[in-house]
């Protein structure tokens, strides 16, 4: 997804009331991020993972 499509995608989401939604842009990366560029794919996951989440309700 372009830079573009992301933050669209992003602002529709938190119109729709979630307000979660997230996009990152992975250097040096193509269409398979996790081959392409592993290191900042896992430190991306391991980032939004260690992120605190609001609990459901």
């Amino acid at each position: 997804m372009d830079p573009e499509g992301g933050t669209a995608s992003v602002e529709n989401l938190r119109q729709a009331g979630n307000g979660q939604g997230r996009m990152y842009i992975v250097p040096h990366a193509g269409h398979h991020v996790y081959l392409d560029n592993p290191k900042a794919t896992n430190d991306l996951l391991i980032k939004e993972l260690d992120r605190p989440h609001p609990h459901p309700r």
